[in-house]
């Protein structure tokens, strides 16, 4: 998809303009642009994660 309330401004620099380059190698914009635009949360867990659970264990601090 593309944003096409703006007119193009024809840079390559501008991630909106048709002459960006695609895929970007040198910078983050598939991460902002590309497939993970959206997050989709597939299961909820009441745990930490393994990085966390040291300094948060039961809930506590």
């Amino acid at each position: 998809t593309r944003k096409v309330e703006k007119i193009d401004c024809k840079s390559s620099r501008c991630v909106f303009s048709s002459r960006h380059k695609r895929p970007c190698p040198d910078c983050n914009c598939q991460k902002f642009m590309g497939p993970d635009l959206e997050e989709r949360i597939t299961l909820r867990s009441p745990d930490y994660c393994d990085h966390c659970t040291q300094w948060y264990r039961g809930g506590q601090r």
